[in-house]
């Protein structure tokens, strides 16, 4: 894992975590057969989703100087 220079790092850096895992695991689907919803709020438009498409986004996150 390489850590940047921030706080957030810096952190995670003085933890002292082992560069050696003592466990992973690879997950690469999770399937389930759900049931069917229940509406619990009224007046939520519904969440768009992926509808197959690609589309234009800016992604930006700032650190505090």
């Amino acid at each position: 894992m390489k850590l940047g220079n921030h706080p957030v790092a810096d952190s995670i850096r003085d933890l002292g975590l082992s560069a050696q895992p003592i466990m992973s695991i690879y997950y690469p689907e999770r399937a389930a057969i759900l049931p069917s919803g229940t509406v619990i709020e009224k007046g939520v438009r519904p969440m768009e989703g992926y509808l197959g498409k690609n589309r234009k986004a800016d992604h930006i996150v700032e650190y505090p100087a």
